[in-house]
């Protein structure tokens, strides 16, 4: 396939004007492998210029085809004058590829640039997008490190709160000694009281045998 329009009107020559000998069928049919291969050239570009492209080379198609009718007649009928308009008629055909293949190139050009701004954009969205994971695990490590803080300060407000291991021991043992002394407190008490009890049974039965012996006199 040729690699430019400049190739295919080569190929177009070397196929259709200096192979005199053969025929106009086989000279036909590479002028329509010549066309097909030079629309192979322009499926790659933008649609906008591509159908520029085509509009073009539907006119070249039709230059070429002017062409080839005239070189059968020039063929058929040699003259000067018909060499000349043949001359005449490839010299269009050659301007219309040189614009196509100017066309062509400034496609590519642009084709290129936007390639790279497109690669340099996702080179750029790729470098956002690990900027914002990395703010994502900042944001995350600082919300931790707040809810660290939260529990840190709870615990630390009841530790305040409860005391220390030996001042719980200190008081523990305070208090164990006063339940001890209060546990005295209660048997002396009840020792009192039943003592108290057992005066007053006395003086109780003291009393009766009191009254007895004042109703019998």
């Amino acid at each position: 396939m040729p690699r430019t329009v400049l190739d295919f009107l080569g190929s177009f020559v070397r196929r259709c004007i200096v192979p005199l000998v053969t025929s106009a069928a086989d000279r036909w049919s590479a002028l329509l492998n010549c066309l097909r291969e030079l629309r192979c050239l322009i499926r790659s570009m933008d649609a906008a210029a591509r159908r520029k492209v085509d509009v073009d080379l539907e006119g070249d198609e039709k230059r070429l085809i002017s062409l080839n009718k005239m070189f059968q007649t020039w063929l058929k009928e040699p003259s000067k004058e018909g060499l000349r308009l043949l001359k005449i008629q490839l010299l269009q055909c050659k301007n219309g590829m040189l614009r196509a293949t100017l066309m062509s190139r400034a496609i590519q050009e642009r084709t290129d640039a936007l390639a790279k701004e497109s690669e340099s954009f996702s080179e750029d969205m790729a470098g956002r997008e690990q900027l914002l994971q990395q703010r994502l695990q900042e944001m995350n490590e600082a919300r931790r490190q707040r809810n660290n803080k939260r529990e840190y300060d709870l615990i630390a407000g009841m530790i305040r709160k409860y005391p220390d291991q030996s001042t719980a021991k200190r008081k523990s043992d305070q208090l164990r000694t006063e339940i001890e002394e209060v546990k005295k407190a209660n048997l002396a008490l009840k020792s009192q009281l039943e003592m108290r009890k057992k005066h007053m049974h006395v003086i109780a039965m003291s009393l009766r045998e009191f009254k007895r012996s004042f109703d019998q006199k």
